[in-house]
C-alpha cells in the first residue's frame, strides 16, 4: 500500500504539472491574435504546397527532356559510327578505339575487384594493430574514399576520440600500410606481387608522448612487427620507457648534442 501511495502521489504531481501546461496553452489559444496567426500559417502552408507542386512538375518535365536527349544522343552516335566506317582510315581508328575501350573495361574490372579486396584487408590489418593498443570495443572502418571512422561495438553514432586515440588511429593506419607492403614483397600470389614494393622504414617523431605507460608498452610491442626498420625521434623520459620494452630489438642509438643555436652534433 505504501508503494502504491507513493506512485499515486507521483502521478498526482505529474497531473498537476501537465494541467498547468495545458492552462498556459489555452491562455495562448484564447488570445485575440490567434486567428490571425493561424491564417498566416495556413497561407504559408498553401504557398509551400504550390512551390512543391511546381517543382515536381518541372522535375518531371526535365526527366522527360533528358530521356529525349539521351535517345537523340544514342541515334547521333550510331549515325556517327556508321559514317566513320565508310572511310578506311576512320574504320581503323574505330577498331582501335573498340580495342582500347575493351582493355579499359577489363583493367577497371580487375582494379575494382582487387581494390575492394585490398581495402578490406587494410581495414582488418588496421584493426589488428589498433586493438593491440586500445581495447574496450573501439574499432575502425574504411569507406570507399579511404576515410577512417571510429566506431564502438553495439553503438550507432559518431564517436568523439581523445588525442591519444586519434594518434592511435594514425599510427595504426601508417603501420598497417607498411606491414602490408612488407607482406606483399614476400607473397607468392600474383595479385599480391602486383602491389609489392620495397619495404619502407617507419620514421616517427615522439610517437609515445600522448600515451600512458600501459599504452606505451603495447605500442612498443607492435612496432617491431610492422616494418623492417623503425626510426624513432624521442625525448629522454619516453625513450627510457621505450628502451625498457624494446631493448633487445634496438640496433643503434644516437643522441642530438646541441652545441649552440646553430650547431648540433649527432653522437
Amino acid at each position: 500500500m505504501t508503494d502504491n501511495l507513493a506512485i499515486i502521489s507521483e502521478q498526482d504531481d505529474d497531473i498537476a504539472e501537465w494541467t498547468d501546461e495545458l492552462s498556459k496553452i489555452e491562455s495562448k489559444l484564447s488570445g485575440g491574435d490567434v486567428r490571425e496567426k493561424v491564417r498566416v500559417i495556413n497561407s504559408e502552408i498553401k504557398r509551400c504546397d504550390e512551390i512543391i507542386r511546381k517543382a515536381r512538375t518541372e522535375r518531371d518535365q526535365k526527366f522527360s527532356q533528358r530521356g529525349r536527349l539521351e535517345s537523340d544522343l544514342e541515334r547521333a552516335d550510331t549515325e556517327r559510327r556508321n559514317l566513320t566506317l565508310l572511310d578506311d582510315k576512320n574504320k581503323k581508328i574505330e577498331i582501335y578505339k573498340a580495342y582500347a575501350e575493351r582493355v579499359y573495361a577489363e583493367l577497371k574490372e580487375s582494379y575494382d575487384t582487387n581494390e575492394t579486396e585490398i581495402r578490406k584487408r587494410l581495414e582488418k590489418t588496421i584493426n589488428d594493430i589498433f586493438i593491440q593498443i586500445y581495447e574496450g570495443g573501439l574499432y575502425l572502418t574504411i569507406d570507399e574514399k579511404y576515410r577512417i571512422s571510429v566506431a564502438v561495438t553495439d553503438y550507432d553514432g559518431d564517436v568523439e576520440t581523445s588525442t591519444a586515440q586519434s594518434i592511435s588511429v594514425i599510427f595504426a593506419f601508417i603501420t598497417a600500410i607498411i606491414k602490408m607492403a612488407r607482406e606483399n614483397q614476400a607473397a607468392t600470389d600474383e595479385n599480391a606481387k602486383l602491389l609489392s614494393s620495397e619495404p619502407y622504414p617507419l620514421v616517427m617523431d615522439a610517437p609515445l608522448s600522448a600515451f600512458d605507460k600501459r599504452r606505451i608498452k603495447t605500442v612498443c610491442e607492435a612496432l617491431p612487427s610492422t616494418a623492417e626498420q623503425v626510426i624513432i625521434f624521442i625525448k629522454d623520459t619516453d625513450g627510457e620507457l621505450a628502451e625498457g620494452y624494446m631493448g633487445d630489438k634496438i640496433g643503434s642509438r644516437y643522441s642530438f648534442d646541441k652545441k649552440n643555436e646553430f650547431e648540433t652534433a649527432l653522437v
